[in-house]
């Protein structure tokens, strides 16, 4: 995960201590983004406010975003919105059906480093193992036609650290605490410190270079400014960078038939 995740962003990283003086970024109580003003994300956060979105390739608001999604488990999706003025607000339905939750185990062991989905990793003590839940890991953008065109992310990245934030619904206050050791990897280690309340918490994923460790907690990290970040799907922009050279090709053989014709 942390290799991956600083590469991904290097590119961009002198952009952002520029652009850092001119866009207000969001940290603490300010509207744009998660938390309850008092350092905890934990605790209903249904609204997620997005504002000042920077694409990751260009330092520049994105473009062609006409609507906001995020989804679950079910084929509708929890919450949508438009995006607009740069932005959005997205509004999660307060409580989820049984059919849009897994186990809190598998949201966190199966999407993040471990091999098992339910089971418990060593190290690791969980209040309520029958905890149900859902952390949406992508929020998707989607042009006017529907069609998916990327991944909306709200993070924080320095020579040395890496965090993002994501959202997680509970049916049930849980807690998730210790330290393990990642599957296969035998050098890196995630330690939990999850208090996890009924309904939504926000909780904050980050890396440091110096410690191989990956921190997954619902307390915010101090002394940290987030800001949200817009990434292409490169499977989309190659169909479409395919399309038009199609266009083209269909462009150019009329022209060269209509040249004969002439």
């Amino acid at each position: 995960m942390k290799d991956l995740q600083f590469i991904k962003k290097s590119v961009l990283f002198v952009l952002m201590g520029v652009l850092a003086l001119s866009l207000p970024m969001a940290c603490g109580d300010e509207p744009a983004g998660p938390g309850d003003g008092g350092g905890n994300g934990g605790g209903n956060v249904s609204t997620i406010t997005a504002t000042n979105v920077i694409d990751y390739n260009t330092g520049l608001p994105p473009k062609g975003i006409a609507t906001v999604k995020v989804w679950g488990y079910s084929e509708e999706a929890l919450a949508e919105a438009p995006y607009k003025n740069n932005g959005f607000t997205l509004e999660l339905p307060a409580t989820l059906p049984d059919e849009n939750l897994g186990t809190v185990g598998n949201e966190l062991w199966n999407n993040g480093w471990m091999d098992s989905t339910d089971s418990i990793p060593d190290g690791i003590v969980m209040s309520d193992k029958n905890a149900k839940g859902v952390m949406p890991w992508q929020i998707y953008g989607y042009d006017a036609d529907e069609n998916r065109i990327g991944n909306f992310y709200y993070d924080f990245e320095s020579d040395d650290t890496y965090c993002e934030c994501y959202w997680f619904y509970v049916d049930r206050n849980v807690t998730v605490k210790g330290l393990a050791i990642p599957s296969g990897v035998s050098d890196e280690e995630d330690y939990y410190d999850l208090d996890l309340k009924k309904g939504w918490n926000v909780i904050y994923i980050f890396d440091s270079v110096d410690n191989n460790r990956t921190t997954w907690t619902s307390k915010k990290p101090s002394g940290i400014e987030f800001a949200w970040y817009f990434e292409e799907d490169s499977d989309f922009m190659s169909a479409q960078v395919a399309k038009s050279a199609a266009s083209q090709k269909s462009f150019i053989s009329k022209f060269k038939v209509n040249k004969i014709r002439e």
